[in-house]
């Protein structure tokens, strides 16, 4: 007997979900690469630690103007008050950052490149079993069936779905049908 090793196949793919994550992503780095000019903006430098802009931008664009002014000053002064002095408005700075911190993606800066990875496999259902494989060859051969049919007659999408115990369920958004993944995950008893 010969010992096949499984393979999954993949069920279903959200891609509008992917799309949503991949626009989410450019939102994030766009708010990111706001920050930075705004960093350069209020600091006159040109080099901005990704890492430190990310953490606490507020602090970072403080530490450096101060850091940058404080030769100028032969007494200690408090940075914030530096700024102050300076009249420096960190307004602007604060909402590019509340902006930044609403979109929900963690952003990682190695060797101070910022990059995001969506990974599509988060948005993909595999199966994870033999039956699983077979269940989703029953569902497609079934779906591709109704396919053929509908180049010659309508198919009502809602009645094939509830007379084939929703192996394929109704997506009224497309007038198609679509592989129930509870069906070949065997979730439906």
């Amino acid at each position: 007997m010969v010992n096949k090793k499984f393979i999954p196949k993949i069920i279903f793919i959200d891609i509008e979900a992917l799309k949503i994550a991949e626009s989410l992503v450019e939102k994030k780095l766009t708010a990111l690469d706001d920050l930075r000019l705004e960093f350069i903006n209020l600091t006159n430098l040109s080099k901005v630690d990704f890492n430190l802009l990310i953490s606490d931008a507020e602090k970072y664009v403080i530490d450096t103007i101060y850091n940058t002014n404080k030769k100028h000053f032969s007494i200690p002064i408090n940075p914030s008050k530096l700024v102050e002095l300076l009249d420096i408005d960190l307004t602007h700075l604060k909402a590019l950052k509340s902006i930044y911190d609403a979109i929900d993606v963690k952003v990682n800066a190695t060797e101070n490149v910022p990059s995001v990875k969506v990974n599509p496999d988060d948005f993909t259902i595999y199966t994870e079993t033999e039956i699983e494989n077979a269940r989703l060859e029953i569902a497609s051969k079934f779906k591709n069936a109704v396919i053929e049919l509908r180049k010659d007659v309508h198919v009502y999408i809602q009645n094939v779905s509830a007379g084939i115990s929703n192996i394929l369920t109704p997506n009224y958004r497309t007038s198609d049908l679509d592989l129930n993944v509870n069906w070949i995950k065997d979730r439906i008893r």
